[in-house]
């Protein structure tokens, strides 16, 4: 689930390719940069220091056509939540350890769309003869706009602070979705203190916002 900081790839070239391939890597690294609003971005090409062993161009090319083709990323926004992405998904790890292996989280809100992102890796996983399985799921867990838990939590957060807390809706998979999914009629809502660069190698956290969450959280469980 984490936003990779860099990525590396070993890969064979025929003699003579290695001034065009090291030119490709600064056309790209512009790319990146001016479209990408990454102006730090590296692309660079160096000799391996070992032999290593390689697949076959037909295997190079079914890997990639896969991993070209295959959705990547916001899917669909929410109708009922402007501004609230509803389905998404993004490849987390790709290995060649042996075997290849491309490895997707999957997020939606809405059980259908999350099914159909599945049916759809499915099919392309076949088109290109490469196995595909689904573990770990997150159950969708929809919002509920009149969540008589979240207007306690927001009464009981004015009362110890004399503000209104942040009240949103987030496009997360959480273990919320499992207790709803097993617990019918659930009141299930999501607090923490302030995170920012989540999924990043720069995530943290405010430590004067736990200071403030720690006891209102111990006041609110006291009270329902």
């Amino acid at each position: 689930n984490a936003i990779p900081k860099d990525a590396c790839a070993t890969i064979v070239l025929e003699d003579g390719c290695i001034e065009a391939v090291s030119a490709l890597c600064q056309t790209y690294q512009h790319k990146i940069r001016e479209f990408c609003n990454e102006p730090d971005a590296i692309i660079s090409i160096q000799q391996a220091m070992e032999e290593t062993a390689a697949i076959s161009p037909a295997d190079t090319n079914r890997i990639i056509d896969l991993l070209r083709d295959a959705p990547n990323g916001l899917q669909s926004w929410s109708q009922e939540l402007p501004g609230v992405v509803q389905t998404s998904l993004n490849i987390g790890r790709v290995r060649l350890e042996g075997k290849f292996l491309a490895e997707y989280q999957l997020r939606s809100s809405v059980l259908a769309e999350k099914e159909a992102l599945k049916q759809a890796l499915a099919k392309l996983g076949k088109k290109q003869g490469m196995l595909v399985r689904f573990h770990g799921e997150n159950p969708a867990w929809p919002h509920k706009k009149d969540s008589p838990l979240c207007s306690i939590m927001t009464a009981h957060w004015k009362e110890m602070f004399g503000n209104a807390p942040t009240v949103t809706v987030m496009h997360v998979g959480l273990e919320c979705g499992i207790f709803a999914e097993k617990i019918p009629d659930l009141e299930a809502v999501s607090t923490c203190s302030a995170a920012f660069g989540v999924h990043t190698s720069k995530e943290r956290m405010s430590i004067p916002s736990a200071q403030r969450f720690w006891p209102f959280l111990k006041q609110l469980l006291s009270r329902l």
